[in-house]
Order: C-alpha cells, then sequence, then structure tokens
C-alpha cells in the first residue's frame, strides 16, 4: 500500500504535516468553502471559526493513512 501527498507543510508552532487538496467537482467554482462546509456528503465541518475535515467522511481516512505512510 502507498500514498503520496501533495505537499510538505513546516511552520514554528505545529511543526511538519502533509497538504492534501481535496476539491469536489461540484463545488469547484465555490468562492467560499466556508460556504459548502455542513452540507450533506461535504467533507468539511464548519465549526464556527475554523473549517475542519469530517471525521466521518472517507477523505478523512484517505488523509489519515497519507499522514501515517509519510509519518507526519
Amino acid at each position: 500500500m502507498g500514498s503520496s501527498p501533495d505537499g510538505i507543510v513546516t511552520c514554528d508552532c505545529h511543526g511538519t504535516s502533509i497538504c492534501e487538496i481535496k476539491c469536489h467537482h461540484s463545488h469547484q467554482d465555490e468562492a467560499n468553502l466556508r460556504s459548502c462546509a455542513d452540507q450533506k456528503g461535504f467533507c468539511l465541518i464548519n465549526d464556527g471559526s475554523n473549517l475542519t475535515l469530517d471525521r466521518s467522511h472517507d477523505y478523512y481516512y484517505s488523509s489519515s493513512g497519507t499522514a501515517s505512510h509519510c509519518r507526519c
């Protein structure tokens, strides 16, 4: 089994992690993903101040697997 991240990011406060870019074709023209968050089947959840990946969405497991393989 293998995977590859779309990018590797590093910052002083969070350390090193992966960057996974996911784009639903149906939302590709949205200027603000906050307006899509919390829609049924969408991968993001809006908690008021942050957008986070929905832990019950398939993308969560895909991104988590990639992070595990990259040891991030």
